[in-house]
């Protein structure tokens, strides 16, 4: 558990810092305003990233409200799913074996797939 809450801190630290620094993702964050919350299921683990005036900042715990939000079966799983190396793929297997599930705008989720490589470490 706590292994899953420092990965969400710190995604959420190089996220906030790649929103400052990286001019083509600020263009991608221009006119976005948008509440991205990670959980799991039984909401033990829980972070949002609220996304509004070219900026991505970091809270721990619930969103009053979201957009969408990626809830794991539990926090062994949401490291999995984020550390794998082939994210995306064990992003579907994890909903496939429902081990993940997304509600919210599911076109908001590809967005935000789309803009993770501006603040993933190299």
């Amino acid at each position: 558990m706590i292994k899953l809450k420092l990965l969400l801190w710190v995604m959420g630290l190089l996220m906030g810092r790649a929103s400052k620094r990286n001019e083509k993702l600020r263009k991608k964050l221009d006119d976005k305003q948008l509440t991205v919350q990670f959980q799991t299921d039984d909401q033990r683990v829980a972070r949002h990233f609220i996304i509004e005036n070219q900026k991505i900042l970091s809270r721990s715990g619930v969103a009053d409200q979201h957009d969408f939000a990626i809830s794991f079966k539990d926090a062994g799983t949401g490291l999995a799913v984020l550390t794998a190396k082939n994210a995306q793929l064990a992003f579907m297997q994890a909903i496939q074996e429902k081990q993940l599930i997304v509600t919210g705008d599911l076109s908001q989720v590809m967005w935000f797939q789309g803009i993770a490589k501006y603040w993933l470490p190299r």
